[in-house]
């Protein structure tokens, strides 16, 4: 070591023994760590406090506003049908008898019989009873009978009896018609006339018995003979 540097260390020995701690033999930390600063060093040493840049949030990304939905389309409400309405049972027509074929042919006979009438104060009784008015009478009276075919027809049968009376010759004098018929055919037809005398005659009265005949025509289809 040369002269120069040899004094310089003792400068600096002598000039910082103040500052030295006895130092041990040995020692586990460095020697500069035992060494006391003044105060003006220490505070000077002291490092200021390192302020970290502030760090800066990202910007909070906005949401984007909530879609509006189209507001919902009430459906109409549905109509509810009507129940439907049962047509009541139809009430079945009894079968229409059927017509009877035309009659092929009709014969005629002559009608010439006996009668008697009776002559009351507001009646005339003969084949059928006749209501009277005053000197006259008529009567038609129609009957059912049995059964005419194997169609369901039946024979129905119309009188007509109608006269006028002669008090001043004590006689009774009129028609006498029979018209039977199967459903709408005619099966026989009467047309006559009559005659009759008051027996015994009374010139005081026309009330009594009447007797005489019945002349004309019996006319009737033989497919019913």
């Amino acid at each position: 070591m040369n002269a120069g540097r040899r004094v310089l260390l003792q400068k600096l020995t002598l000039g910082t023994s103040g500052l030295l701690v006895a130092m041990p033999a040995d020692w586990s930390v460095p020697i500069v760590r035992t060494v006391l600063v003044p105060a003006h060093a220490q505070t000077s040493a002291e490092m200021p406090p390192q302020s970290e840049p502030p760090v800066e949030e990202p910007p909070m990304s906005e949401e984007p506003p909530a879609t509006e939905e189209p507001p919902t389309t009430e459906e109409p409400p549905v109509t509810e049908e009507p129940p439907a309405t049962e047509e009541p049972p139809t009430t079945e027509e009894p079968p229409t008898p059927e017509e009877p074929e035309s009659c092929s042919a009709f014969i005629e006979e002559p009608v010439d019989e006996p009668i008697t009438i009776t002559v009351a104060i507001n009646e005339v009784v003969g084949p059928v009873t006749a209501a009277r008015n005053g000197n006259e009478f008529a009567a038609e009276v129609s009957n059912g009978m049995s059964a005419c075919d194997d169609q369901g027809n039946t024979t129905s049968q119309t009188i007509r009896f109608s006269g006028t009376i002669s008090p001043a010759d004590n006689s009774i004098s009129g028609i006498f018609e029979i018209v039977e018929s199967c459903g709408s055919q005619t099966v026989c037809e009467q047309i006559a006339t009559f005659q009759a005398d008051q027996t015994p005659a009374d010139s005081n009265s026309e009330l009594g018995a009447y007797s005489g005949r019945v002349v004309g025509t019996l006319t009737c289809c033989q497919d019913f003979l």
